[in-house]
C-alpha cells in the first residue's frame, strides 16, 4: 500500500474511535500509520538500509510508536487540556500510536512477494519467526493482479469515505 493510504487509514481509525477530525489524536494515529515507512528517509543517508525490513517488524514498529508517543507527550504535556494525569496521557498516546503502526503492518500484508529481495521484507514476527508476510505467502494461489485490485479498491473506498461520508457527518 502507498504512504497516503497508510496515513488516511490511520485517520479513519481515529475517527472510528470517535475522535474529531481537528483533534491531535487523529493526527497522531495518522502519522503513526505512516511511521514504519520512515525507512525511506533513512535510505537517503544509509544506502544499504532496505525498505520494509527492520521498521516493518512488530518489535521495532511498536518501539517507534512508543518513541513517537513520548515525543508527542513531551511536547504537549504542559498544554494538554483535560483532567488526565501525565502518566495516563502518555499511555493514551502510546496506545494510539500502536494502533497506527499496527494498521500499517496489517495493510502491508496485501503486498506481493516477487523477488528474492522480498524474502526479508515484512517479517513481522522477527526475531521469533523469519517468515515474510505477503498476500501470496499467506494465500499461495493469490496473483499480483489480485493484490493490485485490492489496493485500488481499498484506495477508492478510503477516498470516497473521507470525501463524502465525513462531510455528510458534519
Amino acid at each position: 500500500m502507498n504512504e497516503f493510504i497508510h496515513f488516511f487509514t490511520g485517520y479513519l481509525l481515529a475517527r472510528a474511535l470517535k475522535y474529531r477530525e481537528h483533534r491531535f489524536e487523529c493526527f497522531l494515529v495518522s502519522f503513526a500509520g505512516f511511521l514504519p515507512d520512515v525507512d525511506y528517509i533513512i535510505r537517503f543517508f544509509v544506502p544499504t538500509f532496505s525498505h520494509g525490513v527492520w521498521t516493518h517488524t512488530i518489535l521495532v514498529s511498536w518501539f517507534l510508536a512508543a518513541l513517537l508517543a513520548f515525543f508527542a507527550w513531551a511536547c504537549l504535556k504542559n498544554t494538554w487540556r483535560g483532567t488526565w494525569s501525565q502518566g495516563r496521557l502518555l499511555l493514551h498516546f502510546i496506545g494510539l500510536s500502536i494502533i497506527g503502526v499496527s494498521s500499517h503492518l496489517a495493510l502491508d500484508t496485501w503486498t506481493f512477494y516477487e523477488t528474492v529481495e522480498d524474502q526479508v521484507h515484512h517479517m513481522f514476527f522477527w526475531p521469533v519467526w523469519d517468515f515474510p508476510v505477503h498476500i501470496n505467502t499467506l494465500f499461495p494461489a493469490a496473483s499480483y493482479d489480485l493484490r493490485v485490485t485490492i489496493e485500488v479498491a481499498y484506495s477508492f473506498f478510503v477516498g470516497v469515505f473521507i470525501l463524502f461520508v465525513q462531510w455528510a457527518w458534519k
